[in-house]
């Protein structure tokens, strides 16, 4: 028995890994890991091998995920409705075998739910959410190793989803997309709330931006209208 519940919070971690490393592939900036890889960090230069192949890697995590429930679902139902009835028989209830079953079926399934959402699903969402980078560092080499062991079928899923997307006319997902000028101002924008730049840098910055739109007699007066003095010309001339 020890043993069974053992295994059943350990599927409710693993569920948690993969979910936890879905969702920080998909928020990391690549510029945080490109710049952490410069800096000489083996991981960053692992998550970026990584990122570059990301719906390979998503396929993984989809797979490690169902793998988790799958078996989660199979053996934690059975352990927790086993406890709740070697509860319900030590604690002396008198109920018939079959209420005493129901109940413990139902509770199990509730108990298994719970954890299976918490610790399976919400927490470690959150968390990736939250601190991509760290996540996708901390997680990146035992996910790696689970997609080279998981090889053949993570390209068979990958090959069949392509070609489901392909039949809709859409293309294979990237692991870096570029940003419109609309979304890089958004972008500076936040970062000027949250802190990260300051109020000059901001401006500057939008200067930048706003610069292609203006035109040069914006910003310098046309030679034909400069009013001006000649250096070298004499002083009752210059007083004309």
């Amino acid at each position: 028995m020890g043993l069974k519940i053992l295994l059943t919070l350990l599927l409710v971690l693993v569920n948690g890994f993969f979910v936890a490393a879905e969702f920080s592939l998909i928020r990391v900036r690549l510029s945080q890991l490109e710049i952490k890889a410069k800096e000489g960090s083996r991981l960053a230069t692992q998550a970026l091998s990584v990122i570059r192949h990301l719906y390979d890697y998503l396929s993984a995590t989809q797979l490690g995920v169902t793998i988790a429930s799958l078996i989660l679902g199979a053996v934690g139902e059975e352990v927790a409705t086993e406890v709740i009835l070697n509860g319900v028989h030590k604690l002396g209830f008198a109920l018939p075998e079959a209420t005493a079953h129901t109940i413990a079926v139902v509770s199990g399934l509730v108990i298994i739910t719970v954890l299976h959402v918490l610790f399976g699903e919400l927490f470690p969402k959150a968390l990736a959410i939250q601190r991509p980078e760290a996540v996708s560092l901390a997680l990146v080499l035992p996910l790696r190793a689970f997609y080279i062991a998981t090889l053949p079928l993570n390209w068979f899923l990958s090959k069949a989803s392509n070609a489901l997307l392909g039949a809709i006319g859409i293309s294979n997902v990237h692991g870096s997309e570029a940003h419109t000028s609309d979304e890089l101002r958004l972008l500076i924008d936040q970062s000027k709330e949250s802190g990260e730049i300051q109020d000059s840098e901001h401006e500057l910055i939008e200067n930048v931006f706003q610069f292609n739109d203006r035109q040069v007699r914006q910003i310098m007066v046309p030679r034909t209208k400069l009013a001006a003095l000649d250096v070298n010309a004499p002083e009752d001339k210059l007083l004309e």
